[in-house]
């Protein structure tokens, strides 16, 4: 087990943590049995395996990136 607030150790760990979910979830949004993510934690994932990490980053950095937009830091501040 992790500590609270450490770093992830890897793209799998940051998306469970991106997406708030366990570990059985993650599988179910990568579309694999909860053994492959096991696998994947252990050891390098397959190049399929790769591909739907990825998939599942890319579908989180656009999620990120519209929130950012919806509701800008900057908002409220007057132009000048």
């Amino acid at each position: 087990m992790t500590e609270r607030n450490s770093p992830p150790a890897n793209m799998i760990e940051a998306l469970r943590r991106i997406y708030q979910c366990n570990w059985k979830q993650l599988a179910d949004r990568l579309g694999v049995d909860p053994r492959t993510v096991r696998e994947w934690r252990e050891t390098e994932p397959s190049d399929n395996g790769k591909l739907r990490i990825n998939e599942l980053w890319r579908a989180a950095m656009i999620i990120a990136r519209a929130d950012e937009i919806r509701s800008p830091v900057n908002a409220g501040r007057s132009k000048k």
